[in-house]
């Protein structure tokens, strides 16, 4: 008979149950690594124009509505298969985004972005050459700590600098400037702030989450290398077109969602200068930490026959699971070893054990293979 780790799992339910009335906290496991892979929906119409997320303590915030109009994945690699590794020897991660690779550290306390690189040959911009080649910042860029939790906040600033040929500018412009080159300084300031925490609501699972604010800043300025003089600012004179190409002077700003259990975001709420919604990027069925991806696909579980059962989808047809249900409260409500093959499995549950329960399916190794809050 195989032994299952039911102390551990009763901790872990008493844990996940207590989440409804205290705050998330977010430790490193939930950084990237090497192998990760994230689908995010894009919704440009449901929500835009709706105020920004509010938060405070043990809020609910309601995206169940998100459609989804489009697509887009990030993907973490191993960065020595990078062309531009050798600037970045302190990288463990590295991410291709468009003709960039991203490069990463991750440590026990932070998750960091060291810079960026270009290969030759990437091609251009809006009309300008891309300046190729190694950018690296001038301190890491913080994106993520941990601990991190309801009332956390940090601030991240870096710089970098991108030197360019004459040809960069538009002719009526360098014809003022007598110089073989130019440099763009940026100084980039990102604000994180956990303003509340609480349960998000996406189409067909509720989560407990924390609720981010982010904001960030860039300050563009241009140089000219003069003969003789040396490196001049002439922003005053070519700012517009910095804020073409590197953003508005005015922050960007967005609301995120973040979870103890997921890598990444949730769902991230893009804000205009008004601070309403402008574009909701949001994920679906995310592989949940500890658990096999593989394996938690294979299940589903929910209410039936209004709500006298939990209905379980056992897709993979295992010959032997055992399936524990817990009320909110720790209370045991079901405890049975499955045996024969069964696609559909109904659990009737009795009216008085609660209404908020806590599912759990091991494999005959006694693993935690799926894991689901249902609520009657």
């Amino acid at each position: 008979m195989k032994k299952y780790n039911f102390l551990g799992f009763l901790f872990f339910a008493l844990s996940f149950f207590s989440m409804i009335n205290a705050q998330v906290t977010l430790n490193s496991s939930v950084f990237y690594s090497s192998g990760d892979s994230l689908v995010y929906n894009i919704d440009t119409a449901t929500y835009i124009g709706s105020a920004r997320p509010v938060g405070s303590a043990n809020q609910t915030w309601d995206f169940s509505g998100a459609k989804n109009h489009g697509r887009r994945s990030e993907v973490y690699r191993n960065p020595s298969t990078g062309a531009g590794f050798s600037s970045f020897p302190n990288a463990n991660v590295m991410q291709r985004q468009g003709f960039q690779e991203r490069y990463y550290r991750n440590t026990a306390a932070n998750f960091e972005e060291l810079g960026y690189f270009i290969p030759i040959g990437a091609g251009g911009g809006a009309g300008f050459p891309i300046p190729t080649g190694a950018t690296v910042y001038s301190k890491p860029y913080i994106i993520q700590k941990s601990p991190y939790t309801f009332n956390s906040a940090f601030s991240s600033n870096y710089s970098f600098t991108i030197t360019v040929g004459s040809d960069f500018l538009p002719d009526s412009l360098a014809s003022q400037f007598p110089a073989d080159s130019f440099r763009l300084k940026n100084t980039v300031t990102v604000d994180k702030a956990v303003k509340g925490w609480g349960t998000l609501k996406l189409s067909g699972k509720d989560w407990d989450v924390l609720l981010e604010d982010r904001v960030s800043t860039t300050v563009s300025k241009i140089e000219a290398k003069l003969a003789f003089v040396g490196w001049v600012d002439i922003t005053a004179v070519a700012g517009p077109l910095v804020g073409d190409l590197f953003g508005s002077r005015l922050p960007s700003k967005s609301s995120a969602f973040l979870t103890n259990n997921v890598k990444g975001a949730l769902l991230v709420c893009n804000l205009d200068s008004a601070e309403n919604i402008s574009l909701v990027q949001f994920r679906t069925n995310p592989p949940i930490l500890g658990i096999d991806k593989q394996k938690v696909n294979r299940f589903d579980a929910f209410f039936d026959n209004n709500g006298s059962d939990i209905h379980i989808n056992n897709l993979d047809q295992l010959k032997e699971i055992k399936v524990l249900l817990y009320s909110e409260n720790g209370s045991e409500v079901f405890n049975k070893q499955i045996n024969a093959i069964q696609t559909e499995i109904n659990l009737s549950i009795n009216p008085a054990a609660g209404k908020v329960f806590m599912l759990a399916i091991f494999d005959t190794n006694g693993d935690l293979i799926f894991n689901k809050k249902l609520i009657r």
